[in-house]
């Protein structure tokens, strides 16, 4: 959910800065204080004041800056949120039944692998999609939760 929160809002503030760069005369009376010191401000700067190549150019390189950005901050949500899921199916059960139980519940599959002998340890990657999303292991003794495969 945060994940299409942060794509919208990113997409607007995009969109609204590719109109400034297409429009430039459509925002020429807008003005930016320019600061001195916190509290000295010692005029302004309307934005109709440079040409119109030049907000063109600079509006555009932040219309690309904020679409680079909001897709790179889009994927660390899904990111995060993928994990959150794939711990609350760590988290939801203590044996192999219960956990391939949660994951099917989220859509995703739970594989096992296991070594016997005399060091001995299981492993169970949680895949959605055919994509690694976490594993555990008891490799060492106590399980570890890995976030990513």
């Amino acid at each position: 959910m945060t994940s299409t929160w942060i794509t919208v809002g990113g997409l607007a503030l995009t969109a609204f800065v590719a109109l400034v760069a297409i429009r430039p005369r459509w925002f020429a009376t807008w003005r930016v204080a320019r600061h001195h010191g916190p509290d000295d401000v010692s005029g302004y700067t309307r934005l109709g004041d440079a040409s119109p190549g030049s907000v063109r150019l600079l509006y555009g390189v932040l219309a690309g800056f904020f679409l680079v950005a909001t897709f790179v901050v889009r994927g660390w949500a899904v990111a995060d949120e993928r994990c959150d899921v794939a711990r609350s199916v760590y988290d939801s059960a203590r044996d192999q039944d219960g956990w391939r139980e949660a994951a099917e519940a989220e859509g995703m599959s739970l594989t096992t692998q296991q070594r016997s002998g005399s060091r001995s340890w299981t492993t169970h990657t949680l895949t959605r999609a055919g994509q690694p999303v976490a594993s555990w292991s008891d490799a060492g003794g106590g399980w570890r939760f890995e976030c990513g495969g």
